[in-house]
């Protein structure tokens, strides 16, 4: 080997030499001992920033959030809990025994295949048009489902009568991971309360269907009172299904006058506004408990910047580069988290006015391009309102078009025409939340047309898409007119 490679002799002993070489060991230890001070002044320089910056933001963070307790508003999504409920007040608790009735062995995750398949029906029917072969053919289908579910209308009817309705089920304390099963059962319990009233319909027991309508609207606000967005959202969604289904009866059927009352009654108790503030007051809370859950937990930060990466499979070299990061950001956090404050703030006042005012001047805040690049989790958390506004205010126009249509068919009872116009119902009746105006009315012949502008804030003469984007006709119209 060494007559193959002859300077591996010289490199050998010239590593010896350096190694044996005392003035430069002396140097070189002189030079390691010095790089160390330096890094340990380094180091000491930035955990006294780090330090005091944490006691200065955290302590503007803590005022932030004191005033917010003070004035009411829960902090921490621990606090949306419910508190001193009555159990004989809460409705919650039965509609959690009827899903545990249509559910497997109380999993609310999986239902039985002939809940599944008698929702699925209850959809089909609703759906299809009155008087039509396809409605007449599962009419019998239907009964026999209703029939079935008799006991568990019984326990809807007993909830709805309930003057609360907060669900125990939901682990709040879990901030963003808290999850709420119950959201998708109330959608199908308004799907077959409005089934029924259409079978009743069909059979001609009008009382029957006035209740299954009413029935149908308080269920579908058995989550309006859930501190948090989705809840408010599911509530419109089952507003829809019960307005629509009343809008297929009215088509084929008339409704007494002390009858159409006691709907519009029922309509008239319907608040949106509280239960949307309250929503977004505990979306807010959420946000605040996952921003303390990222702050102090490494493996929550990571799963929440990498969603695709699992934090515990890192190594350990990784995980600790990984933890050093979330400890420098930490403070940064506590201003991130202000900002975020900031932004509800602004959010909160806006939301406050309809959505055709505050459309306008959510673009021009261009929000998002205005938060800081520290803001990194409030750019991840903050939603954006103008569409839930928008939402909440398609409700409102139901409900208003609904009552609007109730008197119509009142006055039609009474005069046995419906009026050339609105003004001729000599009563005070909802404006059209989206033009600040009437509803936009059309006698035609025996019937009439009867729609909101929406969205868009044009009129597209009644016509409407299913899922509209945002140039397409979707005027929010009593009745079908799809285009």
């Amino acid at each position: 080997m060494k007559d193959q490679f002859p300077t591996f002799r010289a490199l050998g002993k010239r590593i010896a030499d350096l190694v044996t070489n005392k003035r430069l060991t002396r140097r070189l230890g002189s030079a390691f001992i010095k790089t160390c001070k330096v890094v340990g002044v380094l180091i000491i320089a930035v955990m006294i920033v780090h330090t005091i910056l944490m006691i200065v933001w955290g302590r503007q963070l803590a005022r932030r959030l004191d005033e917010l307790r003070a004035s009411g508003i829960p902090v921490y999504s621990a606090e949306l809990a419910p508190k001193n409920l009555p159990t004989s007040k809460n409705g919650g608790l039965l509609y959690e025994k009827a899903m545990r009735l249509v559910g497997n062995n109380g999993d609310y995750y999986r239902s039985h295949d002939d809940w599944s398949h008698d929702c699925g029906l209850f959809d089909d029917f609703t759906k299809s048009m009155p008087g039509s072969v396809e409605r007449q053919k599962m009419l019998p289908a239907v009964e026999d489902a209703l029939s079935r579910r008799a006991g568990l209308l019984s326990i809807l009817i007993e909830a709805a009568s309930k003057p609360e309705c907060r669900f125990t089920t939901i682990k709040w304390e879990q901030g963003a991971g808290a999850l709420f099963p119950q959201l998708g059962n109330i959608r199908n319990f308004t799907r077959m309360c409005v089934a029924k009233a259409q079978v009743d319909a069909i059979k001609g027991d009008m009382n029957a269907a006035t209740r299954d309508i009413i029935l149908a609207l308080r269920v579908s606000q058995a989550t309006k009172d859930e501190p948090i967005t989705i809840g408010a959202l599911v509530s419109y969604a089952c507003l829809q299904i019960a307005t629509d289904g009343l809008a297929e009866i009215t088509k084929t059927h008339t409704f007494t006058v002390e009858q159409a009352l006691r709907i519009t009654r029922e309509l008239s108790r319907i608040e949106l506004d509280p239960s949307f503030t309250n929503a977004l007051n505990g979306e807010s809370a959420i946000t605040n408990t996952t921003f303390d859950m990222m702050r102090y937990d490494t493996a929550r930060f990571w799963d929440m910047i990498y969603l695709n990466e699992n934090m515990y499979r890192k190594s350990g070299l990784k995980k600790a580069g990984i933890a050093i990061v979330v400890y420098l950001w930490r403070p940064l956090s506590y201003k991130d988290q202000i900002v975020c404050l900031d932004m509800w703030k602004k959010q909160m006042e806006l939301i406050e006015q309809p959505y055709r005012i505050g459309v306008g001047k959510y673009h021009s805040l261009d929000i998002i391009n205005r938060l800081p690049r520290y803001a990194l989790l409030t750019r991840i958390f903050f939603p954006m309102c103008t569409g839930v506004v928008a939402v909440r205010d398609t409700a409102d126009a139901r409900i208003g078009i609904a009552k609007t249509a109730l008197a119509l068919e009142t006055y039609r009872s009474e005069f046995g025409s419906y009026p050339e116009s609105l003004t001729q119902l000599h009563k005070t009746f909802a404006t059209d939340p989206f033009s600040g105006k009437n509803f936009v009315y059309k006698r035609m012949g025996n019937t009439f047309m009867l729609y909101s502008i929406g969205r868009n804030l044009k009129d597209d003469g009644g016509l409407s898409k299913e899922n509209p984007n945002k140039d397409e006709p979707d005027d929010i119209v009593w009745g079908r007119h799809i285009q």
